[in-house]
């Protein structure tokens, strides 16, 4: 690569190239996770809030779609995932073009190589679920609201309504970093000084009286028609489990990402340009109000990793930002800075090539159907029972202290056990040695990871007498 400018057309072929060949492998043979299986589920009948989870009020954007889709499409790994991949796709080619608009073509080349790369959107990617329409959603409009609060445009501002309600109704969490958004492009204005701006009367009258009576009504009859519960997720897991998810989202964003952007957003808001100055106040104000108002949520419902993505657009871009006024036009060092801060993510991106980011029940379903189809199966997810092996008697872990109780009524059963990192998921240090005394493993499956997770499955026959 030499000093001359590379044509816009061709880095962005190369980069939904990369991206769909970290995307397209295992698209349709990674297992199901149960929350895929909730998609279907869900989407099929479009049912409100039960003791199975939120439903599909809470989230009707996707939902939506997706029931659409089964409509003509019967359930399948394809059909289930297609639009995950699509929107992941349109993810990447827009963070390419927001950051080339806003910041240049180093910008745009480092930003789209770092999504492209992501091991975080790569798995959601391939994920049935709503994550990348959220990701696509939440950078449209922060550059829509950018250009259309500046302009005053009724038209930009129209579409940055569509884009800010489709968000709010494809996931809640959306609006969490969009808050501290608001306030940025409210204080900060295209000079980079700070003063309050109070929205103008095209502002009301395009965006935000469309979007509050779109999104409020909504609201309103959620609580009306007593399906309020669709906007929660359970009753939280606890202050430990909440803290854990900013570990979770720092380890999938990749910390040499995670340290970029707290370098650029200081670069930038120290530069000699307004707009970056600006850019640097939505990025600090994003984060800051996506994770304090996460860590809130967590206090009253369940919240994951997953719900930290509408910050991850703005992430790339500040990173891609700060690359550009650093070094320039797209040159070698360039180039190399991206590859540099790509190559971070890369333990992640094979690791999920090989085993897909999910624990995969099929080998331990097939043992059991071969070697004691008679015997009940404990495992964590009977979504995943029904579909791989219908024909085995099952039921959800639950309460792991139970287990004693269940060889009692039983004199012997299967259980399934998924281990990350941390040890297994369903049960404390107490309830795993009671399995380790009372349990043999007869199968192990899992693949080696070179990132800091684990999906392994073990199978075990507890009981005394041999299946």
């Amino acid at each position: 690569m030499n000093d001359r400018k590379v044509s816009p057309t061709a880095v962005l072929t190369g980069l939904l190239a990369v991206a769909a060949l970290v995307r397209l492998p295992g698209f349709t043979g990674w297992a199901f996770e149960p929350d895929e299986l909730s998609t279907w589920r869900d989407a099929l009948s479009l049912a409100g809030p039960s003791a199975n989870g939120p439903g599909a009020l809470g989230r009707p954007v996707y939902y939506l779609l997706q029931h659409v889709i089964l409509a003509v499409w019967p359930g399948s790994p394809l059909s289930l995932r297609l639009p995950a991949l699509v929107f992941g796709l349109a993810g990447v080619w827009l963070t390419w073009l927001v950051a080339r608009r806003l910041f240049g073509d180093v910008a745009g080349l480092v930003a789209g190589l770092l999504v492209a790369l992501s091991p975080w959107h790569q798995y959601a990617s391939g994920f049935a679920r709503y994550w990348t329409l959220v990701y696509l959603l939440a950078l449209a409009s922060v550059f829509l609201l950018l250009e259309g609060l500046d302009r005053n445009d009724p038209k930009r501002l129209r579409l940055a309504a569509i884009a800010f309600t489709l968000g709010a109704l494809t996931h809640p969490t959306f609006l969490f970093p969009m808050v501290g958004v608001l306030v940025a492009l409210h204080v900060v204005g295209p000079d980079g000084r700070m003063r309050w701006r109070w929205p103008s009367s095209a502002a009301w009258l395009n965006l935000w009286v469309p979007f509050l009576v779109v999104f409020g009504g909504w609201v309103v009859w959620l609580k009306i028609s007593g399906n309020s519960r669709a906007l929660s997720n359970f009753q939280g897991r606890g202050v430990g489990a909440t803290v854990g998810i900013f570990a979770g989202m720092a380890e999938w964003t990749t910390l040499p990402v995670v340290a970029a952007t707290v370098f650029g957003a200081f670069a930038l808001s120290r530069g000699a340009r307004g707009e970056d100055r600006r850019w640097a106040a939505v990025t600090l104000g994003a984060l800051a109000t996506g994770c304090v108002l996460l860590f809130l949520a967590g206090r009253k419902t369940d919240v994951y990793a997953d719900y930290g993505m509408s910050m991850l657009p703005i992430v790339y871009v500040t990173v891609g930002a700060a690359a550009d006024r650093v070094l320039g036009s797209v040159t070698p060092v360039a180039f190399a800075a991206a590859v540099i801060l790509a190559a971070g993510a890369l333990p992640g991106v094979i690791s999920n090539l090989r085993d897909g980011m999910r624990f995969d029940p099929r080998p331990a379903f097939a043992y059991v159907q071969a070697h004691g189809p008679a015997h009940l199966v404990l495992g964590p997810s009977i979504q995943q029972k029904v579909y791989y092996a219908p024909s085995l008697q099952f039921e959800e872990i639950g309460d792991a202290a139970r287990l004693p109780q269940v060889l009692t009524r039983t004199g012997g059963f299967w259980l399934l056990e998924s281990r990350h990192r941390n040890g297994w998921i369903n049960g404390d240090a107490d309830v795993q040695a009671w399995v380790d005394q009372a349990c043999h493993v007869a199968l192990r499956t899992g693949r080696t990871r070179f990132d800091f997770r684990a999906y392994d499955v073990d199978l075990l026959w507890c009981g005394n007498t041999a299946p």
